[in-house]
C-alpha cells in the first residue's frame, strides 16, 4: 500500500489510477490523499 504513495511521480501517475479503485477523474495528489485515508481506516 505504501508503494502507491511513493510512486506518486509523473512516471507512475497513470499506473496509480489503473491499480487504485478510485475515480480516475481525480487529480494525482487527490488520489494519494484518498489512498492515505483508506490506509488509515484499514489500519
Amino acid at each position: 500500500m505504501v508503494q502507491l504513495g511513493e510512486s506518486d511521480s509523473d512516471e507512475a501517475g497513470g499506473t496509480q489510477i489503473t491499480r487504485t479503485p478510485v475515480d480516475p477523474t481525480l487529480p494525482q495528489f487527490d488520489l494519494a490523499a484518498v489512498v492515505d485515508e483508506a490506509e488509515d481506516e484499514t489500519s
